[in-house]
């Protein structure tokens, strides 16, 4: 059982020396690879985690936006076939990217006035996806489902 709250929970026996009522302040120079490399808020950290962002948004892309790459996307065995696998769909990433760049400022894309061809069709997708409480049956509320 526990004693009251104005005990504490400790494992001390009374009498003995103990470091429960003691504050223990660590310098920096104190275990330095347990630490952030810098400070948080200096121009150092604000790089390193707009980095962080920019690979975030990139897997993003990779798992729902762009492309649909989830488990089992890739088939082979080998770290060079999945390392190449992967290059080429970085690669198409990129391209993807570089296309809606374009489209959305009106400028015809590089690779179709190197090659020749026409202007795409293909717009970039705005807006944000429906959520699936709207995408139900549209049912009129009047109407009896069957089996009801």
């Amino acid at each position: 059982m526990r004693a009251p709250q104005s005990v504490p929970t400790t494992s001390c026996t009374t009498g003995t020396a103990c470091g429960c009522g003691r504050t223990t302040t660590l310098n920096d120079s104190d275990f330095p690879d347990m630490r952030m490399p810098f400070q948080h808020g200096t121009l150092a950290w604000e790089a390193s985690y707009h980095r962080r962002v920019g690979i975030e948004s990139v897997f993003a892309d990779l798992k729902k936006n762009r492309l649909g790459v989830h488990r089992g996307y890739f088939r082979g065995f080998g770290i060079r076939r999945y390392t190449l696998l992967a290059g080429f769909t970085l690669a198409a990433l990129n391209i993807l990217s570089l296309h809606d760049w374009f489209a959305r400022r009106g400028i015809p894309d590089p690779w179709t006035r190197y090659l020749g061809e026409a202007a795409s069709e293909r717009t970039p997708v705005r807006g944000r996806r429906g959520n699936r409480a709207n995408k139900g049956h549209t049912e009129s509320s009047s109407a009896t489902p069957p089996g009801r």
